[in-house]
């Protein structure tokens, strides 16, 4: 047990518990990114099916680990502090996010002032750059060029942790798990107020209010479970793997089968956006703890660049399929896939190393839970 040192290096008289960090999660974090890369690859070379299109739902489980995450790490620095020091949280958040988020939109923006064709209106660089994005993909009549479109889920969780943390200081982990349930039938409610409005399926998908099901699931399991399942659940662990595959199966069933002018039905809507939640839930349970495969080094290691990797993989995706546009269909639809990953696995790393990590290193002077491995 240390002693903990605030941001300006004074010792606090409590104690800090042992660091807090599941390097299994790390894993699970790389095939949510790599779910919602096959989604966008099988859609950019003409080959997208429904199973495919499942894939979408990694945002999903990103929203969930996260919020499983950042709730924990904040209940547990309240239960050795006595309370959640707010701005260093908001001082982590930005050293974490904002680096790689505005280089990449700088670039684009770069890019765009370079090539004026480049289907990118300069109101979504206004809205990306003040994290409301999302809100400009339901309401813009023109939509954002594909490299860009992945920094719409940036946005809301960015929105939802300006204010998470200012809640959670006053909660216990019983006053958390009422409000991950009162957060999640809310979002329930705003989808089907919007479907029944009529409300586009942009709108249902990209809102904030409609997508907190994953983020609700993640503090409801913080909430009542924290990092310890239940025996009865570590014993399960192939069956929730199952039940995670089979909601989300059943949730692009829902959403995508029966095309766009479907996504918006009410009754669909009502059922698939929980079962992807519970669906991320499951994953999320049956991981943790794991000593398997899920620890590997390398996969650990692409875990924790999967925000790299999840930031530059279209337009990885994009100039891949630009460059390799001369080859036969079959042989671009797939050599497109692997140049893109490869290419967007090196970008990812380089980034982690170069860019993230000087101010990954500087975030570690804010956190009085260690969550992570050290950055060198």
């Amino acid at each position: 047990m240390a002693a903990i040192i605030d941001p300006i290096g004074t010792p606090e008289s409590r104690t800090r518990p042992d660091r807090f960090y599941l390097p299994e999660l790390d894993g699970l974090r790389f095939f949510a990114f790599l779910s919602v890369f096959i989604c966008h690859a099988l859609l950019i070379v003409g080959a997208s099916t429904v199973f495919s299109r499942m894939g979408a739902f990694g945002v999903d489980l990103f929203y969930a680990l996260s919020a499983f995450l950042i709730t924990e790490l904040l209940m547990r620095e309240r239960e050795a502090l006595g309370t959640i020091d707010v701005k260093s949280f908001y001082l982590r958040r930005i050293l974490r996010i904002w680096p790689l988020y505005f280089a990449f939109l700088g670039t684009a923006l770069i890019a765009r002032l370079i090539y004026p064709g480049l289907n990118i209106s300069w109101t979504y660089f206004v809205a990306f750059g003040l994290f409301v994005g999302n809100f400009a993909i339901c309401w813009l009549p023109t939509q954002p060029a594909d490299f860009i479109r992945p920094l719409w889920s940036v946005s809301i969780e960015e929105q939802f942790y300006l204010t998470w943390p200012l809640a959670v200081r006053h909660l216990s982990r019983r006053g958390v798990a009422v409000a991950a349930v009162v957060i999640w039938l809310s979002s329930i409610i705003v989808r089907l107020v919007l479907a029944l409005a009529g409300s586009s399926y942009l709108t249902i998908a990209y809102s904030t209010f409609g997508r907190l099901d994953p983020l609700a699931c993640g503090l409801l399991i913080s909430a009542l479970i924290g990092t310890a399942p239940p025996n009865w659940i570590r014993g399960l662990r192939a069956t929730l793997y199952l039940a995670g595959v089979l909601l989300w199966l059943g949730a692009a069933f829902c959403l995508f089968y029966r095309g766009r002018q479907y996504m918006n039905d009410p009754l669909l809507v009502s059922i698939g956006y929980p079962a992807v939640a519970l669906g991320s839930g499951a994953f999320l349970l049956a991981t943790m703890g794991s000593n398997s495969f899920m620890r590997s080094g390398p996969l650990v290691y692409l875990g924790r660049i999967s925000y790299g990797l999840y930031v530059f993989h279209e337009a990885m995706l994009v100039a891949s399929n630009a460059i390799l546009e001369s080859l036969p269909g079959w042989q671009k639809a797939a050599a497109c896939p692997l140049v893109a990953l490869a290419a967007t696995i090196l970008v990812a790393a380089a980034s982690y190393r170069w860019l993230e990590s000087p101010f990954l290193r500087m975030k570690a002077r804010y956190q009085h839970i260690r969550s992570a491995a050290p950055v060198t």
